[in-house]
């Protein structure tokens, strides 16, 4: 009798499970085996902690809307070198100075991928090898023309502090938001605010004692909540080389916060990882 695998059911189930397996392994399996062979894990970018906030300021501040991480080759100009498959850059994208398109695996610690849409500013791919310098990094945030002439780039010195020999070593003097008397004003104006409920609520009673005990406590709280949003002075790296150019006034020095750090070292990062053996 002829094989008819409309009335097989397990020639039903089992022929679409192998085309299924088949088509996986050509299209996903044997493509990533190949990626890990060629570029070892332990020869990509494992991202820090300090590398993932970065990753996370650039996303908060729309870095991505002006800078992509994307380099477009031409598939219809590839070409064998030895035992690779080389695939030329497009020609307009060969002015960032890489000779390669990118690849599946410099996006695999990326979430999500940060590829970008359009190219405003320079694309970012391999920055960290083009641009090695933190200091580079600090001075283009902090004012983008002192190092590129002529960039469309908004400066963002909210990510810096600019300090003075009286503020002490590199650091400015930081008392968190509220300076001591204005302090002691908000504890008054809440303690006051609960000692007048418990007075409408219970009249001269104990409870009015504890009404204000109460007051005290949440503006305390209010206050170290925001002394707590501020960042911590000897977290900042203080910036002293090449500042001159950047327009500050003299003794002056400028200390990068935490995220300003944060942020150059995600750019740091963005290296392209090396080909094994």
């Amino acid at each position: 009798m002829a094989f008819d695998i409309h009335s097989n059911h397990r020639a039903l189930v089992l022929l679409p499970l192998c085309i299924y397996v088949v088509l996986v392994w050509l299209v996903a399996v044997a493509p990533a085996a190949d990626m890990d062979k060629a570029y070892p894990v332990d020869a990509r970018r494992t991202p820090t902690d300090l590398v993932r906030r970065g990753e996370e300021v650039f996303k908060a501040y729309g870095c991505v809307v002006c800078h992509t991480q994307q380099i477009r080759g031409d598939e219809r100009l590839r070409e064998q070198r030895g035992d690779r498959l080389v695939v030329p850059v497009r020609a307009p994208d060969a002015r960032f100075g890489l000779d390669e398109p990118t690849r599946a695996e410099e996006y695999a610690q990326s979430r999500p991928p940060l590829i970008g849409t359009q190219r405003t500013g320079p694309d970012l791919t391999g920055v960290g090898d083009r641009l090695p310098s933190v200091l580079w990094h600090y001075w283009h945030l902090y004012d983008p023309r002192s190092v590129s002439p002529g960039s469309v780039m908004p400066p963002y010195r909210y990510l810096f502090r600019v300090t003075t020999e009286a503020d002490g070593p590199g650091l400015a003097a930081h008392d968190g938001p509220f300076p001591t008397g204005k302090a002691w004003l908000l504890v008054g104006g809440v303690a006051l605010a609960f000692a007048v409920l418990g007075w409408l609520m219970f009249g001269f009673t104990p409870a009015l004692g504890l009404s204000l005990c109460l007051g005290v406590g949440a503006a305390w709280f209010l206050i170290r909540e925001c002394q707590l949003c501020q960042p911590p002075p000897d977290q900042g790296e203080v910036v002293e080389d090449g500042i001159e150019a950047l327009g500050l006034p003299e003794g002056a020095r400028l200390v990068a916060t935490p995220d300003a750090k944060a942020l150059a070292e995600y750019l740091l990062s963005l290296k392209r990882p090396v080909r094994g053996p």
